[in-house]
């Protein structure tokens, strides 16, 4: 024990670190390892457009393949934008700052100019008089010029200088001047910019208002009203000199705000919006061998945006992704119970689903590409009808071959669900999917003849042909001509569906090792070379087999099992007896027994050991799993009864403390309905030959008893039978068993008695292969 112990402890030292076995082996971590890889799997082949890397092109480049557009999208002509955008800005007024205090801050300026000149040359004290009096009348005139012109900014002319000092700068004139400029306060007439001559309009900045802005050299005729109001017409010369100052005083009241201008320009610009031309779904981007212009690169760079740029893990994939792991989710949970508890006992089964479900998205897609090609080859067919010709139902009625019907009904929903994403019209491809995949799934049971894949096909086809009549007919717009063609593409695609299963199933029975209907129908053919060795080396288990085969087959009919399966069983369940095959009463040519010289230990393993030989020799002779699982289960966890009494009646008491479990067979117990019909059928037909006098009554009797007793030693407890299907599996079996004992007319000199000899060999030929 401790030399085991420390070789299972070095046998773990030398695995890696980072690998963990019993986890690899672990069923719930399998499935949603398979879970994860078949969900991005699948997002990633219903994306629309899938690149890893993005392929380089450049204006003037020849490319060496097409790029054709597979959904249809903008382009941004971003020539004809930036023009947009151009013209926006040139519309935009500029944004002027507007000075409202111009008109104080000139007539502060003319106050302090007339005050200082009137203190200065006109109310100076007398020494300053007599000073300036010294001086040259030019002289004085000139200072008196200077002084104003410092002053107030402006250049006097002549005959201005003249009226002001006439009037010695009073302070009647200053007012008038004064009221003369505040005359303007508010006006719209301002200095225009250098850049635009003559009259404008510009964004006032504090209202963005619209306003005239006029020539400085046109302000002069703009006095003259209000010079006249208040200087009178008498005195044309100083009402001429009190206009020119006035003009010339005035300074522009709009400043230009660069920074306000750009970035109202800005605004405008970015409310443009871009102008798109659209390119449509199988119009061709790019032709092979002519050189790229610039607006082939902009459709290549529109193309690859929408469908997610570089990244492999763009937002399509990743919400395909969630999505599909969603589905599946519910639907491996569900394979442990409910309608798919049929998938909980291993992932094979998930596995075989899984590869179904990504090479269905493959035909769809490829058939899609095919047909889109035919439809611009031939202008008669659309692509839109071309999808009916696709084998939509080809996958579920694979899965009815291979599994069972109830899974392909499951499968046909999620597949349906799944292969809208690869159509732009969902809901009509989801009806057409649907319904023409559940519907010959759901018909087609029995596949025992290739021409079965035939005739699904043609009901395949003609629930493809009503399902599009009708949507065509719904939809309403189309003519007789597109509804015929599209009936008679609905019809190839169901053909095409049965010819693709034909073709394959071989290929998933081996991969997958499943037991098919026609695998069965093969190893039902009597010529088999286990058959024929059962004949020549066993013929009592040979005889013995044939009978529990019509029999379980005729109790498969009443309670709806796999008749097939369990006839095929029923012909190799006790093939493991070829090892030994005249240790079994039936096989014995005299009545001399080889059990006579074995303890009952041993008689029991021997008779035990049957069960593993017989997987074994289906394991070589590739039965399949579904009849070597009911080789495995034939006798249950039964008892072998009669060496178990012989040990307990022994007189050496080490012989009967022997464990009851030492002469029980090892299971499991029947999980399938066949492998309990196969249990009931092989104890019932070896009880039978116990009895002398078969009559009707006695057939009946002996039937419910055995198969009291199966049922109330648990061995039924794993599979589906139900009370009434064992009544119906006991009525089955009493009609069988009497048909082949039914009463003969004994003929003179025949022989035909019962045998004669020990009558021991009877029921110890029961206890030694058949539980009581």
């Amino acid at each position: 024990m401790k030399k085991i112990e420390t070789i299972e402890k070095l046998k773990r030292m030398r695995r890696p670190a980072f690998i963990d076995i019993d986890l690899l082996r672990n069923l719930k971590f399998q499935k949603w390892v398979l879970l994860i890889v078949l969900s991005l799997a699948l997002s990633l082949l219903l994306a629309p457009q899938f690149s890893v890397i993005r392929p380089t092109f450049s204006v003037g480049m020849v490319p060496d393949y097409d790029i054709r557009a597979d959904h249809d999208f903008l382009v941004e002509d971003k020539i004809a934008t930036d023009h947009k955008k151009m013209e926006a800005a040139r519309s935009v007024l500029r944004v002027y700052d507007y000075d409202f205090h111009t008109p104080d801050i000139l007539a502060a300026r003319l106050t302090q100019a007339f005050s200082l000149l009137e203190v200065r040359y006109y109310k100076a004290p007398e020494e300053v008089k007599e000073a300036l009096n010294r001086l040259p009348q030019a002289e004085r005139i000139k200072r008196i010029k200077g002084d104003f012109e410092q002053t107030t900014g402006i250049v006097l002319s002549d005959e201005e200088l003249a009226v002001l000092h006439e009037n010695a700068f009073s302070e009647t004139l200053r007012d008038d001047l004064i009221r003369l400029i505040r005359s303007f306060r508010g006006a719209d007439y301002l200095d225009r910019p250098l850049d635009s001559p003559g009259n404008f309009t510009v964004g006032r900045a504090d209202t963005k208002n619209i306003v005239a802005i006029a020539d400085l050299d046109e302000l002069e005729d703009y006095f003259v009203k209000p010079s006249i109001a208040i200087f009178g017409k008498s005195n044309s010369a100083l009402r001429r000199t009190a206009e020119s100052l006035a003009a010339k005083l005035i300074k522009p009241q709009l400043m230009l705000n660069h920074i306000a201008t750009e970035k109202h320009r800005k605004w405008v610009v970015d409310r443009i919006k871009p102008v798109y031309f659209k390119v449509k779904k199988n119009e061709l981007i790019i032709k092979a061998g002519e050189p790229l212009a610039y607006q082939d690169l902009l459709k290549l760079e529109a193309f690859y945006s929408t469908e997610g740029g570089d990244s492999v893990f763009n937002l399509k994939v990743l919400a395909g992704f969630f999505v599909t792991i969603l589905m599946l989710t519910i639907i491996f949970h569900q394979s442990s119970k409910g309608l798919l508890k049929a998938l909980r006992k291993s992932n094979k089964d998930l596995l075989f689903l899984s590869i179904v479900m990504l090479l269905h998205i493959v035909i769809m897609k490829s058939g899609i590409f095919i047909a889109e090609s035919i439809a611009q080859t031939f202008s008669l067919f659309s692509a839109e009808t071309l999808y009916f010709a696709l084998p939509f139902a080809w996958s579920t009625i694979l899965i009815v071959v291979c599994l069972n019907r109830t899974v392909a009904f499951v499968f046909a929903i999620f597949s349906a669900i799944l292969v809208t994403f690869l159509f732009e019209v969902k809901l009509p491809i989801f009806l057409y999917a649907f319904l023409g995949s559940a519907a010959p799934a759901y018909r087609m049971i029995h596949f025992r003849q290739r021409s079965a894949f035939f005739r699904s096909g043609l009901f395949a086809a003609a629930v493809n042909i009503v399902v599009v009549f009708c949507l065509t007919l719904l939809a309403g717009s189309a003519t007789w001509l597109e509804i015929f063609l599209r009936m008679a593409m609905a019809g190839i695609g169901g053909l095409l569906s049965g010819l693709i299963v034909a073709g394959i199933t071989p290929a998933f029975e081996a991969l997958f090792a499943y037991t098919t209907d026609i695998k069965l129908m093969e190893l039902c053919n009597l010529n088999q070379p286990l058959l024929q060795r059962m004949i020549v080396e066993a013929p009592g288990t040979y005889n013995h087999s044939i009978i529990v085969a019509t029999m379980v087959e005729a109790a498969a009919e009443s309670i709806r099992a796999n008749p097939l399966l369990a006839r095929v069983s029923a012909y190799y369940h006790d093939i493991g007896k070829l090892s030994k095959p005249l240790y079994f009463i039936e096989n014995q040519q005299s009545w001399k027994n080889k059990h006579d010289r074995l303890s009952p230990k041993m008689s029991s393993l021997v008779i035990i050991s049957h069960v593993k030989e017989g997987c074994e020799l289906a394991k070589h002779y590739k039965l399949g799993k579904a009849i070597s699982d009911i080789i495995q289960q034939h006798h249950g966890m039964s008892i072998v009864s009669y060496f178990y009494d012989k040990a307990q009646k022994d007189k050496d008491p080490s012989v009967r403390s022997i464990p009851q479990s030492d002469f029980r067979y090892p299971g499991p117990k029947p999980q399938t309905r066949e492998a309990g019909l196969v249990l009931l059928g092989d104890i019932v037909e070896a009880s039978s030959r116990t009895l002398t006098d078969p009559t009707p009554s006695r057939i009946r009797n002996l039937v419910q008893a055995r198969i009291k007793q199966v049922f109330t030693d648990g061995q039924l407890d794993q599979c589906d039978l139900t009370m009434n299907d064992v009544n119906n599996i006991a009525e089955s079996f009493v009609r069988t068993l009497t048909g082949i004992f039914h009463q003969r007319i004994e003929y003179a000199g025949s022989g035909n008695k019962q045998p004669t000899g020990n009558t021991d060999q009877w029921p110890y030929r029961l206890s030694t292969d058949r539980k009581k």
